[in-house]
């Protein structure tokens, strides 16, 4: 998993709870990247190939996103 162009990704916390947001590197292991409080969004520069991860604050995964080339917005349901 190699990086590519770098691009931008926003993620946009729409649920009722705090979310965890994940960086899953070469490994395959997840490094914790911050928390999104309802209601908030957040800004996060990145590549093309690098996959992320939202989870809930115990741990239980919500959604893996690929980055794509344009800027994109995430919405956490």
């Amino acid at each position: 998993m190699s990086g590519g162009a770098t691009t931008v990704l926003i993620f946009r916390n729409e649920r009722k709870a705090t979310v965890r947001l994940y960086w899953v590197d070469q490994s395959g292991e997840r490094q914790h990247y911050g928390d999104i409080i309802p209601g908030k969004s957040h800004r996060q520069g990145t590549f093309l190939g690098h996959p992320w991860v939202v989870t809930t604050e115990d741990g239980t995964g919500l959604f893996c996103y690929l980055p794509t080339a344009a800027e994109a917005t995430a919405v956490i349901r």
